[in-house]
């Protein structure tokens, strides 16, 4: 990646995170406006098996859709229409990629590098999210922003399971996860300190940020790029735990994956328990697409003649490894905290 990509990387995540000190709508949508031009010139970084063109495009005129609905939510605000608050959701719905505006998603990632994919699962989300306003379910817009985080999840679950592309995998999985974090933003009222609303989402992004991290530089240092690339490599005495990063993305009980999804039932049951329940439907397809390279490596034998992974790859393999295995003493002082 070239001096003048991380300039602009940096550039788009210094005025991206000025829209969290901004308390005008219209200063959040300029900065988000100054973030999408600054983020664009990243996205055309080439990489090997990289065409970041056609992706950087996409997401440039879907973003810029986005803006519309914002923009456009926040003048009708403005003008005493109560349905501009519909627009202005939506216009984060779109620049989150969460239904219906989820399928330009996995069209930009499918296009883009490994460090491309990284940003837009990470840095790209954490601000939007950050600046969605709460809403209560007692409203027509908190039961419309229910219902669409409902259906997000259960689409992007089952959409996950036909992929075979890994980086149309993880875009379904990132689409799956704004519907886990989102669904905080309707649980009202928490008051403040350590269960506020805020720190809650901050939480969940902080350990679900640690997971993609994980998962995609094991997945770009080794230069897999499908589900049978994952289950065909020849990983060595790596072979095994390289697959508790993909596990724990999931969310299987154990792994440090598992955290932020439990921490979202627990809260999510209390005041939707229908929405907790399609949060965990979507869960068990995703976790069937994760373990496919599992079942494909029992029944295959390596194919790649690579032997010896490079020095990165070991060293993200064992980081990878330590970070999802972590999530057990995690669980055990968080049962600990609870019940004594």
């Amino acid at each position: 990646m070239m001096a003048r990509h991380v300039v602009y990387l940096v550039l788009a995540f210094m005025i991206g995170a000025l829209s969290l000190f901004q308390s005008s709508p219209y200063m959040v949508w300029a900065s988000f406006e100054l973030n999408l031009f600054m983020m664009s010139p990243f996205l055309l970084n080439r990489e090997q098996f990289a065409h970041p063109t056609k992706g950087a495009i996409i997401y440039f005129g879907c973003q810029s859709i986005a803006s519309v609905y914002m923009i456009g939510g926040v003048i009708l605000q403005d003008l005493g229409w109560s349905g501009g608050s519909f627009f202005f959701l939506s216009g984060f719905f779109c620049k989150l990629g969460v239904f219906p505006f989820y399928s330009w998603v996995p069209r930009t990632m499918v296009s883009l590098s490994w460090v491309s994919c990284l940003v837009l699962m990470t840095i790209q989300k954490l601000f939007p999210i950050l600046c969605v306003p709460a809403v209560s379910l007692d409203s027509l817009l908190g039961w419309w922003f229910a219902v669409s985080l409902g259906i997000s999840a259960l689409v992007a679950g089952s959409m996950m399971f036909f992929q075979t592309n890994l980086k149309a995998g993880l875009a379904y999985s990132s689409v799956l996860n704004m519907s886990w974090v989102l669904s905080l933003k309707l649980s009202g009222d928490l008051g403040s300190g350590f269960f506020s609303v805020n720190t809650l989402v901050a939480g969940y992004l902080l350990l679900y940020f640690l997971v993609v991290v994980s998962v995609v530089s094991v997945f770009m240092l080794t230069q897999v790029q499908t589900l049978a690339d994952v289950a065909l490599f020849q990983w060595g005495r790596f072979r095994w735990v390289s697959y508790l990063g993909v596990l724990s993305l999931s969310g299987v009980p154990g792994l440090m994956g598992f955290l932020p999804k439990a921490m979202v039932v627990m809260v999510v049951v209390s005041f939707s328990p229908i929405l907790a329940v399609a949060l965990l439907l979507s869960s068990a397809f995703s976790i069937l697409w994760y373990t496919t390279p599992v079942a494909m490596a029992g029944v295959s034998q390596p194919a790649y003649s690579e032997v010896d992974l490079s020095n990165g790859a070991r060293f993200s393999c064992y980081m990878s490894s330590w970070l999802n295995l972590s999530g057990i003493p995690f669980l055990f002082l968080l049962y600990f905290f609870c019940f004594f």
